[in-house]
């Protein structure tokens, strides 16, 4: 969703991610979603999932921009480029022992184009890379040295945007 804001659009972040989430892993997948409101509200979002195929299972996802940048090569395109550090972390009982979070670092290219007054539509490719952080990463980099360089996920999105 865009929204009018002194002669500039934003975008809603919760809305945009919630929405792909769900395009993923199911209509009522999502079971919270919070922005931490310490720092930019862009930059630091939390959302509790359930996927429909998780059996009632909960992850807690915490995603923390690390890079932004942008630009503009004509009047009705605008090109952003945003990296993000991913953290998942299963919910368990207190009883139970936590296990490790995983950690994914995320890159996503946006190229929106505006059609006319009302309408952007938004050509998005979003590729993964396991994070060094993540415990899966020294056993998955002995077995294939490559995910030091290269996604282990990639994803493309058509989003059209119109104006409410």
């Amino acid at each position: 969703t865009f929204l009018p804001q002194n002669d500039s659009v934003i975008s809603d972040r919760i809305f945009n991610v919630v929405e792909i989430a769900k395009a993923s892993m199911g209509n009522s997948s999502i079971v919270s979603t919070t922005q931490n409101s310490r720092k930019r509200l862009a930059d630091e979002l939390h959302i509790a999932v359930s996927p429909e195929q998780s059996k009632g299972a909960v992850f807690d996802i915490t995603l923390i921009t690390t890079d932004r940048l942008q630009n503009e090569p004509n009047a009705f395109t605008f090109e952003a480029m945003e990296r993000t550090t991913q953290i998942i972390t299963p919910r368990v009982s207190s009883t139970a022992q936590q296990p490790p979070s995983l950690h994914k670092d995320i890159e996503t290219i946006t190229i929106y184009t505006l059609l006319d007054d009302s309408t952007v539509i938004a050509q998005q490719r979003t590729a993964t890379f396991l994070s060094p952080l993540d415990p899966r990463y020294p056993l998955a980099f002995a077995r294939q040295p490559q995910i030091a360089d290269n996604a282990v996920d990639i994803r493309t999105y058509t989003v059209t945007y119109t104006k409410i």
